[in-house]
């Protein structure tokens, strides 16, 4: 039996939550079609996601969002 008071699940550890509301989409793309996207996003001055959003007419993507590096890493 364990008679130390740590480890485990305990009410209100962890790490806390940030309030952002965002999610992840993985998009499976030929590497032409990857390639296209991301040109067409740098044509138009935006990050990937931005495009996608902008031209789903989206709109909703947090300005906070507009690193173009931590966006399209390992994810296109």
């Amino acid at each position: 039996m364990n008679d130390r008071n740590w480890g485990g699940f305990r009410k209100g550890s962890g790490r806390k939550t940030t309030g952002r509301n965002i999610v992840n989409i993985t998009l499976t793309l030929t590497k032409t079609e990857a390639k296209n996207l991301r040109e067409r996003a740098e044509q138009d001055g935006l990050s990937v996601s931005r495009f996608i959003s902008k031209w789903l007419c989206l709109n909703t993507l947090p300005e906070s969002l507009t690193d173009e590096k931590r966006l399209t890493d390992g994810i296109i």
